[in-house]
């Protein structure tokens, strides 16, 4: 077999350590604040966001670890549950906000704005 790859004008983007920090800190309000908040748990756990949309508090053990079935592949999860992750699921009493998709993106486009206004 043979590979290749495709050609695309589409930036690839990944948040530094840094970026991150700042996002966590970042003093945000209402909307802007529940997709932050989304977001970085997503990425500090690796789920993907239709799962965060079907989170369960029952998937958090007692050792603090998230155990779920990944709905888009059927795949065991077992990410660790860290500090931020943690103070984030307090804030909403054990759960996620529940946020649509699009909602989301545009919301995290705002967000993006205050760090990079160009």
């Amino acid at each position: 077999m043979k590979y290749s790859m495709l050609a695309t004008d589409e930036e690839i983007l990944a948040l530094t350590e840094e970026e991150l920090t700042k996002l966590i800190e970042a003093n945000l309000t209402g909307h802007l604040d529940k997709a932050r908040d989304l977001f970085v748990f997503c990425a500090l756990t690796g789920m993907r966001y239709s799962d965060s949309q079907a989170f369960n508090p029952s998937w958090v053990t007692s050792e603090q670890i998230l155990e779920f079935k990944q709905a888009k592949t059927g795949g065991k999860a077992m990410p660790p549950l860290y500090e931020v992750s943690r103070k984030i699921l307090a804030k909403y009493d054990g759960y996620l906000p529940k946020i649509s998709n699009q909602k989301i993106n545009d919301n995290m486009k705002k967000i993006k704005y205050f760090f990079h206004p160009y």
